[in-house]
């Protein structure tokens, strides 16, 4: 967005002989050109509603540390009820907790300050790839905060050609598995530790992944 309220596109082209690289490929060629200081995601077959880049970016100043994300309707509005209500469940008590179960912000809601992308990396890039997944997780192995806010900014469209639909089970079980154990059990372990120097078996998980 431009001053004034304008809005200036720019779009890239990439040498047909690669091939789809992927949506995580995609977002990092959009993040490489854009110019400002906060990041703005949307995915092509979703609409962003009134408000939403003035809200993300209003939060992505106040959370720099953060990846920031909303809450969405869907469209159709019978799709998905409870992927849908699972979402509207989650709030800025209880993301964590919930953070291996599923994705706990939907891509399409998300934002960020350039310096969270810059410091995972970016997106990883192939096809059959959940970049969203990757990029929070390791965000959070970072030492990296979630915060999202209840209001409703995305009409997030399901239908048969949805890229999320082409991932398996198994892909997305092994990449939440892979998280839960370098982000959980080390904690754990410590904990579990520290409890056998001190005499005491009870071992319960780490406060900051407690719902």
């Amino acid at each position: 967005f431009a001053a004034g309220g304008a809005v200036r596109l720019k779009t890239s082209r990439r040498a047909p002989e690669l091939g789809p690289q992927g949506v995580g490929s995609a977002r990092n060629r959009a993040v490489e050109m854009a110019e400002g200081e906060v990041l703005v995601f949307l995915d092509a077959d979703d609409v962003m509603l009134e408000g939403r880049v003035e809200e993300m970016r209003r939060l992505c100043l106040e959370h720099p540390d953060a990846i920031v994300g909303s809450d969405f309707e869907r469209e159709p509005r019978d799709a998905t009820p409870r992927y849908t209500e699972y979402h509207r469940s989650l709030n800025n008590s209880n993301l964590l907790a919930f953070a291996f179960r599923d994705a706990p912000m939907a891509m399409p809601t998300l934002a960020c300050h350039r310096r969270v992308f810059d410091r995972v990396g970016g997106f990883k890039e192939g096809r059959g790839i959940p970049e969203d997944l990757h990029f929070i997780y390791a965000h959070l192995l970072l030492g990296g905060a979630l915060h999202k806010t209840p209001s409703v900014l995305v009409r997030y469209r399901h239908h048969p050609a949805m890229t999320s639909l082409t991932l398996s089970r198994r892909t997305l079980l092994l990449v939440r598995v892979a998280a839960f154990e370098a982000l959980v059990l080390p904690a754990w372990a410590d904990r579990a530790a520290r409890a056998r120097g001190a005499g005491d078996g009870a071992l319960s998980p780490p406060a900051s992944w407690s719902a």
